[in-house]
């Protein structure tokens, strides 16, 4: 009865907490060992998976080389070393050569110049992988592929997995060569042997031998077709089939009738040679046309020319030397025609040379010779004493001399008749020059007068009613002041103390202190005797003569410039001595008194002296005063020449 209750009240009141506890323990490790189940079973089937992977990948990859290497025409490796690329020729030219190598655990397959293509995926890693050829006489050489393949995972149980791999791999060999028949090493195999021997063998191209070519061998001539070869035991000599007989190409022995060599030069001991000919009458025959770029000697070792002849030359009647490249009318030529000897000129006629002295005619001693015909000579105009040459002279007494008593002796001509000029000596001794046919157009007389427009000059210059200008200084005598007539009574004349006076000797002067208005550029003569007590005072002069200056006065000449100028050179020279000028500025009421001056030192004049920046004082005001004073002489100069380059100011 009580049993009842207590089972009535645990059901009715649910689980207790021990039994609670009891029963997620149980679940806990039912669990527990549900997952650990769980997960071995996931590792085993990945790991068999990668395997699988691994499996799969190595098979493809040594199916994909086997098959490269036996349809391969030759394995292109050193025999018995190692490598880690495979090097296959094929007969396709566009996949020669095929490559399989590994790259970043990817095995690439490289077909001539394509593209690599991948025999892997990503899953594996190819770690290692090398080729080693082996050579198998008389079977086929053999490839030895090793391998060591790894999975790619994150996970280290399945990362640990590797494989390795080892596999021989045989070219196919076959009677009929689809590829080049290559042997395995250099120098090592034979094509036949020596017996049995190969019966014929056919190419349609090269053959080329290394070191002997052996011939065939037959004491008589055997049948044959254009081509062929062989060595005649009887006579000793090699034998080619041509033009469908046979003929020697040479022998042993004595060396008769065979080419040998010596460096670089081939030659013929004996015998004789036709080219374009079977008729050799001579060691060297040849018909048709030779062609030589170089120099060819005949009876000499050393020709420095085209043709070098060391010996007579003979032509046989009828030949001729032709002196151009095309034969015939064209070009000059020189030939024997029946004894007589002939030029062919440049119209293509031959024309008799004669044979006496060459060229015909007669002249006169001293007298340059003149073709006065196609093949005569006889005297020209040109006399030659071995001294001097004159024409129109047998007496020459200069270098060139002219004579012609009536007309002008020389005429130099830019137009022939229409523009020239003659020069011309009369029987008096004049010189005249006569232009574009006008007569006496200037004549120096033999007194040393010259005329322009007349043919008696009465003076050093002569204009007769002509009329002259002239935009320079006009000096007349030394002395630099002298009468300058017009006509025969009126003139200018300057004095001793610098005043010109025009018209008759006692019209009115012109007197130079007080005159201002000369243009830019004039120049000034003064004497010692010109130098006043005053300095006379000039504008717009740039050069000063000074004749036998001395040391008389500070102040020689006294300039002014209207406007402001500026001075960029000062240059001076003398005959003979020295003289030693400086320029300073000074006031105008003031002349003899001493103002700034223009040159930081003073200059020295002699044969040619200047300065250009030794200037303390180069810009010169409106209407100041520029005096030139002589510092020192020496040596007497007798001429002192200044000359001042300056520029207006703005």
């Amino acid at each position: 009865m009580s049993t009842f209750s207590f089972l009535f009240r645990k059901n009715n009141a649910g689980f207790t907490l021990v039994e609670v506890l009891v029963y997620a323990g149980v679940f806990t490790v039912v669990s527990g060992l549900m997952v650990g189940v769980f997960s071995s079973v996931s590792d085993i089937q990945q790991r068999e998976l990668a395997k699988s992977d691994i499996s799969q990948q190595s098979q493809f990859v040594m199916g994909a080389i086997k098959r490269a290497v036996s349809e391969s025409s030759a394995i292109n490796m050193t025999n018995d070393e190692s490598g880690a690329v495979l090097t296959l020729l094929v007969e396709d030219n566009t996949k020669s050569p095929t490559l399989i190598y590994v790259e970043n655990g990817v095995v690439f397959k490289k077909e001539g110049s394509n593209a690599p293509t991948p025999l892997s995926n990503n899953k594996v890693s190819f770690d290692s992988i090398s080729f080693v050829k082996t050579a198998n006489p008389p079977g086929p050489d053999t490839v030895r592929v090793d391998f060591t393949i790894s999975y790619n995972s994150d996970v280290a149980s399945l990362s640990n997995l590797t494989s390795d791999y080892r596999s021989a791999i045989s070219r196919v060999s076959a009677v009929t060569f689809d590829s080049d028949l290559l042997p395995s090493s250099d120098g090592t195999y034979n094509v036949g042997s020596s017996n049995p021997k190969w019966l014929n063998a056919f190419f349609s191209g090269s053959v080329n031998v290394g070191t002997l070519l052996n011939l065939g061998t037959a004491s008589s001539d055997p049948s044959g077709q254009n081509g062929s070869l062989y060595y005649n035991t009887t006579s000793s000599v090699i034998r080619a089939y041509v033009g469908g007989a046979w003929a020697d190409l040479g022998s042993s022995g004595s060396g008769d009738g065979t080419w040998s060599s010596s460096g670089s030069n081939v030659y013929r001991s004996s015998g004789s040679v036709g080219i374009g000919t079977a008729l050799i009458p001579n060691t060297l025959t040849v018909t048709g046309t030779a062609s030589i770029s170089g120099n060819v000697g005949v009876g000499d070792t050393t020709p420095d020319h085209k043709l070098d002849v060391a010996g007579n030359i003979g032509l046989d009647a009828g030949s001729y030397i032709n002196y151009g490249d095309t034969d015939g009318t064209t070009g000059y030529g020189l030939r024997d025609n029946l004894g007589t000897l002939e030029l062919k000129n440049s119209g293509g006629s031959w024309v008799a040379i004669p044979t006496s002295s060459g060229v015909v005619g007669s002249g006169t001693a001293s007298y340059v010779a003149k073709f006065s015909g196609t093949s005569t000579v006889s005297n020209s105009l040109i006399y030659d004493n071995g001294t001097n040459v004159g024409i129109g002279t047998t007496g020459p007494d200069r270098k060139f001399d002219l004579l012609d008593a009536l007309n002008p002796q020389l005429r130099l001509t830019q137009s022939d008749g229409t523009v020239y000029a003659d020069f011309q000596t009369t029987s008096n001794g004049d010189l005249v020059i006569n232009v574009d046919g006008i007569s006496n157009q200037l004549v120096l007389d033999n007194g040393g007068d010259i005329g322009i427009g007349t043919t008696m000059p009465k003076y050093k210059l002569d204009l007769g009613s002509g009329t002259f200008g002239t935009t320079g200084t006009l000096f007349a005598t030394t002395t630099y002041f002298t009468t300058l007539n017009v006509g025969t009574s009126n003139g200018f004349q300057v004095s001793s103390a610098g005043t010109v006076t025009a018209g008759t000797w006692n019209g009115t002067a012109l007197d130079l202190s007080t005159y201002t208005n000369l243009t830019a550029g004039r120049s000034l003569t003064l004497t010692n005797d010109d130098v006043l007590a005053d300095a006379e005072l000039y504008t717009h002069i740039d050069t000063i003569v000074l004749e036998s200056p001395a040391i008389t006065d500070d102040a020689i000449v006294q300039h002014k410039f209207p406007t402001a100028v500026t001075i960029s050179r000062i240059s001076c020279s003398t005959d003979v001595g020295t003289a030693t000028i400086q320029f300073d500025e000074r006031a105008e009421g003031t002349p003899n008194t001493a103002g700034t001056d223009v040159m930081t030192s003073a200059l020295v004049c002699d044969a040619n002296s200047e300065a250009t920046t030794l200037f303390g004082n180069a810009g010169i005001a409106a209407d100041a005063v520029l005096s030139l004073d002589i510092d020192a002489v020496a040596t007497s100069p007798g001429v002192v020449r200044i000359h001042i380059d300056y520029s207006f100011d703005d």
